[in-house]
């Protein structure tokens, strides 16, 4: 058994006058670090000047535990710290914008944490944090408003009766491909816990999803959620350990669980681990997967305890097959003479191999090991540091971009793993600080890829993003040589890491010096795939989920825009990206038309756009010749981007402008020369000092004109939708001349929290006649910071009692928070019966409650009389319910507790309706449906008719279609009546969506004390005739035609839907079968299965598999078949079910 953290508080040391490294940089032949732990700031200063350590001498430094992350955790695109100093305080401690870091917010658990993780489980934008340790101990705290703002918000994580749970290493994911993100904790005593979210204020167990605890449980210290057979699914494997049991013992032998969502659409795993020989049992701390050599097979790395010939364990490498099986590599000379806490695999050089981190008890030396490329890992660089004069080594690490450079940094905790018994340990002492190494960098290339999710979880947790570079640049034309060779490299998005620490999320991937260009495709947790193209090296590329970038040509001016013919004018051109995923390089075209529309009859003039982030801009300031032989008329000078369509983008009609050019003439041109709002970050409410200087570079004088200064929440200005802050009046300007203008604007108090742009607007009202208009428009970003507004939450809401019959007298009590800034007025709360968590306009009021100021906290208490509805019901506060506060958010007003209600009288409601498919579904197919009517009134019902109908929507009409209908009997209080059945799909079933109506007391016999629960809606969808999918093995093949048990064979696939363009046909399977003829039935053993992706029409998809013939299969010599089914369980409608089979003959020898 795991001994009791123990957390060591010495007395307060003035550790920066006491510690000092070894060397200020650690290096060896390879990559080198530098110890920067001057940058983080002291605890207990409050909040930290940038570049300063704490901002306070008052503090002391921090001193965590094994559990400590790195992740972004506000959502500004900047690797943070999350630090847990003295083992039980988390300090999120934020990377400024310049240097250094602030410390942000102190939570105090009042336990040891031995494990963490962070994602954004209930969505909000921001990371909530996981916090677990021994005696059932465990947290999950919910930050809000990029943590701008906590008040003490927790998710409770209940744990089933008689459970011991000692918190090991966690993680996030997506386990039942809902789009909502679960927690998975390793168990070190007792099971291993799985809890679901689904929106609303708490997690259910949901041991159902998972099946890993064998008995006896325990002895689970990490858990790796990767997909370690690259079927597109995360399977699950437990690192085991347990002190002083045997090598037999369950709870001390690794265990591999494979999903088989892949392969039949189950949420259920299989424990292979002896299958793929992983099955190792030598008392595991940690282990890692990767793709270590690039060849598209993952390795795994296991870092152990007792290790056969070394008393301190050590680290072992595990290759992959082609069969997916893992052989031991002996000759892998990673040496560690201690016992291993963390494992981490990362490209820290950035030579497009993954290194090796280890880190261990104080006795140890934790080491950096270089990947070569060439199966050989180095020992280059360790962290040890000299403090009062001993050596400490770290003993827990977590890995992110740190300064923000594209290089991994290091956040190590230098936590006493092993105590003065050789058991495995949590001290946190203030004599052994935490440090940060950040990276020296090299000349080497690297891209950095961060997801959002859309249908799959936030930060696209569960996803795996390829990248991949080919050995030259073709580019546009330009041919330059790189120094690499073509390479894949793959990266799995998890949130949750070895033994209880947490990585960033952002993915990062070495290049060496090949300065190729990248494509990286994104195999999204939802089964979705998105590839983007020509992203430069040195890119930090964010990518939203099914958006794809939108280059638009913003700006397009010209001091002058009256030339000569043959004169060479300058050119600044923006590009910008309008869309929440990244663009990468493109070619920008210049054709000169006399008209306003393009000639593209005449050869433009091309330029290189390099990539644009999100929300960025590209400019281009590049001189122009005229052409000589150009007429003194009025032409356009038409800027292009994305020429050639060499990206894959969104909207494509914003992709030109034009620059009237008035070739030979002249007039007057007023343009924005030079504008600043002196400073990026501001609070709503202040004032920001804007300046610019308005020029006249036409060729005429200017009359008096104004400038304008808009907010606005995007780069696209719009003066109907963005807010004017100010006006200056611009004196008459000659040609040349300037007219220097500031202002102080006011942000409006209730701006929201975010990124704004500052738009400056010349001659705004058009007072102005002007040769040229595109140059009146610039713009600055900012960040506004709302803290001066209330923010009105309810919370700690109950309801007593909660199982009630109509007319019942129901107290009621919740606390009314104000999270915000700002003092409210008075206010009313409202009271009402929903039938959900969300207040709408369809919810039933009960009464109104006149409450004072509430400023921060005020409990309320109140009763209602339940009204006559039956069923589960909602109690709604809402808070502000008249909307006379203006607040910071206007979304979480609402708190619910969920009630029972006995409607006097009758009342009949649908208690359960499935039916089975539900997705393409052909006229005269089969649905299996079952459905159970009960009466949960006080009062008996007598006979009633049920019926089931097909309809277009969810509503009960006359042009509905009958499918179904029966008597139901007299059913008392509480009974029901249940019925299962095949019903058939008519003719008339529609394309696309439409609804199965189930329908209780279709006839109105019955009078209710509820009408409307009477019917219960089920979606359906049939595929368009003409858009059916056809899918066909155009190959199948296996490579020998005589076999043998043992032989290894290859068999080869090629599946195609030659279906039209516009059909799809859904991720299938290909099913081998062996057979004595050419026919195939139900007795037909199973030899191997494909998998087969999703198929637009006309596309295909080719797979080799190797393997050994079976011995298992008892098949006696002679001749047989190996018949090839795709789509063998018929779940694709087509419109040619007769080629799906292909059959090859071969014979068994003795």
């Amino acid at each position: 058994m795991l001994h009791c953290s123990q957390i060591v508080r010495n007395a307060r040391f003035i550790v920066h006058l006491l510690i000092f490294a070894i060397f200020a940089c650690v290096s060896a032949q390879a990559q080198s670090f530098t110890n920067q732990s001057s940058q983080l700031p002291d605890i207990g200063g409050g909040f930290a000047s940038e570049g300063t350590r704490g901002g306070s001498t008052s503090g002391e430094p921090a001193y965590s535990g094994i559990a400590i992350g790195v992740v972004d955790m506000n959502g500004d695109g900047r690797d943070d710290i999350v630090r847990i100093h003295q083992g039980s305080q988390v300090v999120i401690t934020l990377q400024n914008s310049s240097r250094g870091f602030s410390n942000h917010k102190t939570i105090d658990l009042g336990y040891p944490v031995w494990s963490t993780a962070m994602a954004d489980i209930d969505g909000d934008g921001t990371m909530d944090i996981f916090a677990g340790g021994d005696n059932n101990r465990r947290n999950l705290l919910l930050g809000k408003d990029g943590w701008q703002n906590f008040g003490g918000a927790r998710l409770p994580l209940n744990l089933p009766s008689g459970q011991t749970f000692f918190a090991q290493g966690a993680s996030f994911l997506d386990l039942n491909h809902d789009g909502n993100l679960e927690l998975f904790v390793a168990g070190g005593e007792g099971k291993n816990m799985l809890w679901t979210y689904a929106g609303g204020t708490t997690l259910q167990t949901a041991d159902h999803l998972l099946s890993s605890n064998p008995t006896p449980s325990g002895g689970n210290r990490s858990a790796t959620w990767t997909d370690v057979d690259g079927d597109g699914d995360f399977d699950l494997y437990l690192a085991k350990a347990l002190d002083g049991a045997s090598s037999s013992d369950l709870r001390r032998r690794n265990m591999f669980f494979q999903s088989q969502f892949a392969q039949d659409g189950s949420h259920s795993y299989r424990e292979r681990a002896s299958t793929i020989r992983l099955n190792d049992s030598e008392q595991s701390y940690a282990a890692e997967f990767a793709d270590l050599d690039n060849d598209g097979l993952m390795e795994a790395i296991v870092l152990d305890h007792t290790k056969p010939g070394s008393a301190h364990g050590g680290a072992r490498l595990f290759r992959q097959d082609s069969y997916g099986r893992f052989f031991e590599d002996t000759s892998f000379g990673v040496s560690l003479g201690f016992k291993g806490a963390q494992l981490i695999l990362a490209d820290f050089d950035n030579d497009g191999y993954q290194d090796l981190l280890l880190a261990g008890d104080t006795n140890g030396t934790t080491r950096l090991w270089r990947n070569t490329g060439t199966g050989d890992f180095t020992p280059v660089t360790d962290f040890r540091v000299s403090i009062n004069g001993a050596m400490q080594n770290p003993g827990t690490l977590s890995v992110g971009d740190l300064n923000n450079d594209g290089f991994l940094d290091i956040y190590a905790g230098y936590v006493d793993f092993i105590d003065g018994f050789g058991k495995i340990a949590n001290v946190a002492a203030a004599n052994r600080p935490d440090q940060l190494w950040l990276n020296n960098g090299n000349s080497n290339g690297f891209v950095k890829v961060s997801l959002t999710g859309d249908d799959s979880p936030a930060h696209g947790i569960g996803s795996r993003i390829t990248v991949t570079q080919s050995a030259k640049n073709d580019g546009f034309g330009e041919s330059t040589r790189a120094t690499g060779t073509e390479t894949t490299q793959i990266r799995d998005v998890r949130a949750g890491h070895g033994f209880g620490i947490m990585n960033s999320l952002e993915q990062h991937f070495g290049l060496g010096t090949n300065p190729a260009p990248v494509s990286i495709t994104v195999d999204w947790a939802s089964g979705k795939q998105q590839t983007l193209t020509n992203i430069t090296p040195g890119s930090a590329v964010q990518i939203k989920e099914d958006v794809k970038p939108d280059l638009a040509v913003t700006g397009f001016t010209t001091a002058n825009p009256a030339p000569m013919p043959g004169e060479t004018i300058n050119l600044s051109i923006t590009v910008a990206n309008l869309s929440e995923t990244h663009a990468g390089s493109s070619r920008l075209a210049l054709y000169l038309s006399d008209t306003d529309r393009i000639d593209y009859n005449v050869a433009p003039r091309t330029y290189t756009v390099e990539d644009v982030p999100v929300n960025g801009q590209f400019v281009l300031n590049i001189p122009y010749t005229i052409p000589a032989n150009a007429g003194a008329t009025d032409q356009w000078l038409h800027a292009v981007v994305n020429h050639g369509a060499t990206l894959d983008e969104g909207p494509i009609g914003n992709n030109d402008r034009a620059l009237p050019l008035q070739i030979g003439l002249d007039g007057v041109d007023l343009a924005i020369s030079t504008h600043d709002t002196h400073t990026d970050n501001i609070d709503a409410g202040r004032y920001l000092y804007v300046s610019a200087i308005v020029e006249n570079i036409g060729s005429q004088d200017a009359s008096s004109s104004e400038l304008h200064y808009y907010l606005s929440n995007d780069i696209r200005f719009n003066p109907q939708d963005d807010v004017r802050l100010g006006v200056e009046n611009v004196p008459p300007l000659g040609a040349g001349a300037t007219s220097a203008q500031s202002h102080s604007v006011r942000i409006p108090p209730s701006t929201p929290w975010g990124p704004k742009y500052i738009f400056f607007v010349a001659n705004t009202t058009g007072s102005v006649t002007e040769i040229n208009t595109n140059n009146n428009i610039e713009y600055r970003a900012i960040h506004v910071n709302n803290t001066l507004l209330p923010d009105m939450v309810v919370e700690n809401t109950t309801a007593t009692p909660t199982n009630v019959v109509a007319g019942d007298r129901i107290t009621l009590s919740a606390t009314l928070r104000n999270a915000g800034h700002g003092v409210p007025p008075e206010q009313t709360v409202g009271y009402f019966l929903s039938q959900d968590q969300t207040y709408d306009d369809g919810d039933i009021p009960l009464k109104f409650q006149n409450v004072g100021v509430v400023n921060p906290v005020m409990s309320i208490h109140n009763f209602i009389d339940v009204p006559n509805v039956g069923g589960t019901w909602h109690i709604l506060w809402v808070a502000d319910f008249h909307n006379v506060i203006h607040e910071l958010n206007e979304t979480n007003n609402a708190g619910s507790f969920e009630i029972f209600i006995t409607g006097e009288g009758k009342d009949l409601y649908n208690e359960r309706f499935t039916a089975s498919p539900t997705s393409n579904i052909m006229p005269g197919d089969a649905l299996w449906v079952t459905h159970r009517v009960a009466n949960r009134g006080t009062s008996t019902a007598g006979n009633t008719t049920a019926a089931i109908y097909l309809s277009t929507d969810q509503t009960l009409s006359g042009n509905d279609t009958l499918l179904f209908e029966r008597t139901v009997g007299v059913l008392s209080s509480g009974a029901g009546s249940y019925n299962a059945r095949h019903i058939t799909m008519p003719s008339n079933l529609p394309e696309g969506t439409s609804y199965l109506l189930f329908v209780a007391d279709r006839d109105d016999v019955i009078d209710e004390s509820n009408e409307n629960n009477n019917v219960a809606a089920i979606e359906i969808s049939r595929t368009a005739t003409g858009s059916l999918p056809d899918l066909e093995l155009t190959q199948a093949s296996v490579a020998l035609s005589e076999i043998q048990v043992g032989d290894p064979i290859t068999l080869r696939i090629t599946a195609e839907n030659s279906g039209s363009s516009s059909s799809f046909a859904q991720s299938n399977a290909v099913y081998v079968y062996i057979y004595t003829d050419s026919s195939l039935s139900s007795d037909d053993p199973r030899l191997t299965w494909f998998s087969v992706p999703n198929l637009e029409g006309g596309a295909s998809y080719s797979k080799t598999k190797q393997m050994l013939w079976p011995n298992s299969l008892g098949l006696t010599p002679g001749d047989y078949y190996l018949i090839y089914k795709i789509d063998p369980n018929n779940v694709v409608p087509e419109t040619n079910e007769n080629n799906n089979k292909v059959t090859i003959a071969f014979k068994i020898n003795p």
